[in-house]
C-alpha cells in the first residue's frame, strides 16, 4: 500500500511538472513596499491634487484616445487611503499591452501579481477579472487616476490611486 501511494505521488508530481507548461508570471518591476510614516495621514498631498486637477483639465475625451495612450508601463506615484488613514503608499506597477495588462501590487493589503484583459468603456478602465485596485476613470497623457470602489461608484472614503506613465 505504501509503495502504491509513493508511486501515485511520483506520477502526480511528474504529470504536474510538465516542461511544456508556461512558467508562472514573475515580478514585472523592482517595486517593493516599505512602511514609512508621513505627515499626510493617508491624504493626498498638494502636489498630488495638482496632478489630478491638471489631468482633469487636459484629459482625453474618447475611448480610443485613452486606449492608445495606455499602452506602456505605469507606476503608482500618488495614493490616498480612504478610511484607515494609512500613512504608507503602496507600491504598484502596471504594464499595458494591446489586450492584456499585468498588475503588480505590494502594500498593507497584501502582495499580488495578476493578469487581466482590458478595454475602455464609457471612459472607464474595465478589466477582467475585475480588480478594485484598477478602477481608473481619469486619463491624460502622463497620468491616470482612479478610486478603489466597486462598480465605478465614487465615494469619499475609498482609496485613490495616481499612476504616471514611465515607458
Amino acid at each position: 500500500m505504501r509503495n502504491a501511494l509513493l508511486l501515485a505521488m511520483l506520477v502526480f508530481f511528474f504529470a504536474c511538472n510538465n516542461d511544456d507548461e508556461q512558467t508562472p508570471l514573475g515580478p514585472i518591476s523592482d517595486c517593493q513596499f516599505v512602511a514609512t510614516p508621513s505627515n499626510n495621514d493617508g491624504r493626498l498631498s498638494d502636489e498630488e491634487r495638482d496632478i489630478i486637477d491638471d489631468c482633469r483639465e487636459n484629459s482625453f475625451t474618447t475611448n480610443n484616445e485613452i486606449a492608445a495612450n495606455l499602452i506602456g508601463e505605469w507606476e503608482l506615484v500618488g495614493f490616498r487611503d480612504g478610511w484607515r488613514g494609512t500613512v504608507t503608499q503602496p507600491c504598484a506597477y502596471i504594464v499595458f499591452e494591446n489586450n492584456t495588462l499585468a498588475f503588480e501590487f505590494h502594500g498593507e493589503d497584501g502582495d499580488f501579481l495578476s493578469v487581466h484583459s482590458w478595454e475602455i468603456e464609457n471612459q472607464w478602465l474595465k478589466v477582467d477579472p475585475p480588480s478594485e485596485y484598477l478602477y481608473m476613470s481619469l486619463f491624460c497623457e502622463q497620468f491616470m487616476h482612479g478610486q478603489q470602489t466597486d462598480f465605478g461608484v465614487l465615494s469619499t472614503d475609498v482609496d485613490e490611486y495616481i499612476y504616471e506613465k514611465v515607458r
